[in-house]
């Protein structure tokens, strides 16, 4: 387990943005309705948003981004370090967080850095983004955080359609003497990299006309080598056993009392899993909200979006104590623990 702390820096706001598309899980192609509905029933997920052909996840962030410096009357001459966190970037070069500079119209001397991190980006990103933050060498900095996973799924994966949806968020994070202190805990379970994988497309499988030829995997279901596949039962087991030593150790080492904690936030993978994971943790469950259910899974987006779309008010104007986890592609897990007082937040549609 690996511990740190980030010290003298304060989150000032949150905006996720979400496709005004809505597919609805009872009315998916080639689903039979039993299917749907069993579906529904053992994820808690009834329907999600998918984004249209040609946007990706630069496209939500940016507009996240614009929204949240408007509304925090940030001087972009003031940011100095931009943070992309998501498995799905722009172009193989240039890095896609050079390529939100440009659009964002931010200073050259603004520090920039692509994280290529799934599920968990949101609490990387921000370990990574507090790290150059702390020392005060850098005042403010956004913090971007999406995956269109809908995008990376074969339409006919029946493993994966019903579960994923589409978002992006924009953290604003800056320097902030006295503070309270963000502690975290990571773990990598790294002889599980291949539970959740694209096969081609990168450089030890290139792209090749034979990636988009579908396998058929059984069951029914069909997969190419160019999509995102998912070994289900094993991602399972990782869910349910890593998130919470993740957490009870992070309580354990920085001497944390769950009893304080007023939202403990996780990955929405899917209503089974977060339960689970709440009760191995021992939170009560009217302080665990979910947007699952009308958002699905959206990846590293999973806990901004939680917070802007069903905690709005408590964040905005209310001092938190919250507990966070996040796990999955790598198999990684990070959480963390962090106080809020007034951050400005909302949810908009692209």
């Amino acid at each position: 387990m690996t511990y740190l702390q980030v010290s003298n820096v304060k989150i000032s706001g949150i905006t996720t943005c979400v496709p005004s598309r809505i597919e609805d899980n009872r009315e998916l192609s080639g689903f039979s309705e039993s299917e749907a509905y069993r579906i529904i029933e053992s994820t808690g997920i009834r329907e999600k948003r998918v984004v249209d052909e040609g946007v990706t996840p630069s496209d939500l962030c940016v507009k996240a981004a614009e929204y949240l410096i408007k509304g925090l009357q940030w001087d972009r001459e003031d940011i100095d370090c931009l943070i992309f966190v998501s498995t799905n970037r722009d172009y193989l070069q240039p890095t896609t967080s050079c390529v939100i500079h440009d659009r964002l119209k931010l200073k050259e001397s603004c520090y920039v850095l692509d994280v290529p991190c799934g599920c968990p980006g949101w609490i990387y990103g921000l370990n990574v983004m507090g790290t150059f933050l702390q020392t005060g060498q850098l005042k403010k900095g956004l913090l971007l955080v999406g995956d269109t996973s809908t995008k990376m799924n074969y339409s006919f994966d029946k493993s994966t359609r019903p579960l994923f949806g589409d978002a992006g968020s924009a953290t604003a994070m800056e320097f902030c003497e006295c503070s309270p202190v963000m502690s975290f805990s990571f773990s990598t379970v790294s002889s599980g990299w291949r539970e959740i994988i694209t096969l081609d497309g990168g450089a030890r499988n290139p792209f090749s006309k034979e990636s988009l030829i579908p396998k058929d995997m059984g069951d029914g279901y069909c997969l190419r080598p160019v999509d995102c596949s998912m070994n289900g039962m094993n991602v399972f087991a990782f869910s349910l056993s890593t998130p919470p030593k993740v957490v009870n150790e992070l309580l354990s080492h920085f001497s944390v009392d769950i009893n304080n904690i007023d939202y403990f936030l996780c990955h929405q993978a899917n209503k089974y899993i977060v339960d689970k994971i709440r009760k191995k943790v021992g939170v009560r469950s009217d302080i665990v909200p979910l947007s699952l259910d009308t958002f699905g899974n959206t990846s590293n987006a999973s806990i901004p979006l939680t917070i802007v779309s069903r905690c709005k008010d408590d964040f905005k104007y209310k001092k938190l104590n919250v507990l966070a986890v996040a796990f999955g592609t790598g198999l990684m897990c990070g959480a963390v623990n962090l106080q809020t007082e007034c951050i400005f937040n909302d949810l908009i549609e692209y």
